[in-house]
């Protein structure tokens, strides 16, 4: 949370959004052997998620690139999702993950055990 205030005040390096925005507009441009998948799993996720979502639109990547930089056009955008999207958004989940202290031990006996 911390992290994301910081971005939301001070907003992201304007060369590092330019990168993340080149990096995904060549990757549209190479396609490899698994762009089909890729595809299938990009329309797959708005009619899971919104029944009947538009699973088109998410084909038209070069699209929504253009759209997204006309926004960063704003001042204050990307903080501004950042507020909408975590900041101000009650619904989170907070994971806690322990360390069990004798793990490679317990992992070495059940090994040992089938062995």
């Amino acid at each position: 949370m911390k992290t994301l205030e910081t971005v939301a005040m001070e907003g992201f390096h304007e060369d590092r959004v330019r990168s993340v925005l080149h990096q995904v507009e060549l990757s549209v441009k190479h396609q490899s052997s698994s762009f089909g998948l890729g595809l299938i799993t990009s329309v797959m996720s708005p009619w899971i998620r919104i029944h009947g979502g538009d699973s088109i639109s998410m084909t038209k990547i070069n699209e929504h690139v253009e759209r997204f930089k006309e926004n960063l056009k704003t001042a204050g955008y990307l903080q501004e999702k950042i507020k909408q999207h975590y900041l101000n958004n009650n619904h989170r989940l907070t994971l806690i993950m322990s360390p069990q202290a004798e793990y490679e031990e317990q992992l070495g006996a059940e090994e040992r055990q089938k062995l």
